[in-house]
């Protein structure tokens, strides 16, 4: 990282202990759901939020909070990007601001709340990555680090095409059909 770390709290959560694994969403649902200068900006590659985070992501929005997500428009797993689509059309109408990266596979983690908190690691925002699989992170309190990282997002935004609800509502039913069935399936994949 190129910037200098100043006193800061910072917690390793790895995923390897059952108690462990849920530690990370607390913290981004607390802030989410209670700040009212919040920033949250999300980037993640497997992003199928589960309904709590989903519901705080909207209402955050709702409350004029500015609430951004980076998703990747090429993905290793379509699948899965079928299943993450499927949430767009509800995250927007509620005036969350999905972007897709344009770039090749995106296959960064992080997320920043109010430039204070921020986590970098290797957990996706969907249920396998918070229940099965071995994954890791830190989150750190720390203004000039999560100032540096929302640096490094809205850089990523240049390179990115904000998707619509209009867009949204024009994808054949054949794709709007698989990426319901995608999501149906969204804890196993």
């Amino acid at each position: 990282i190129a910037c200098v770390l100043s006193p800061s709290l910072a917690k390793y959560l790895p995923n390897s202990r059952m108690g462990i694994r849920s530690d990370l969403l607390p913290p981004l649902l607390s802030s989410t759901t209670t700040s009212t200068m919040l920033l949250p900006s999300v980037l993640n590659p497997y992003f199928i939020p589960d309904r709590g985070l989903r519901r705080a992501l909207r209402r955050a929005a709702r409350r004029g909070v500015t609430v951004r997500v980076i998703v990747p428009a090429h993905t290793d797993v379509r699948v899965v990007q079928f299943a993450s689509r499927h949430l767009y059309p509800g995250l927007i109408r509620h005036g969350v601001h999905v972007h897709e990266w344009r770039g090749h596979m995106m296959h960064a983690k992080t997320a920043v709340i109010d430039s204070v908190w921020s986590t970098i690691g290797s957990y996706n925002i969907d249920k396998r990555s918070f229940v099965h699989n071995l994954e890791a992170s830190v989150v750190v309190l720390d203004g000039p680090l999560a100032r540096e990282i929302e640096g490094w997002f809205d850089e990523d935004l240049e390179n990115c095409r904000e998707i619509t609800l209009a867009e949204c509502r024009a994808r054949p039913a054949w794709e709007r059909a698989l990426q319901w069935v995608a999501f149906a399936f969204r804890y196993w994949l």
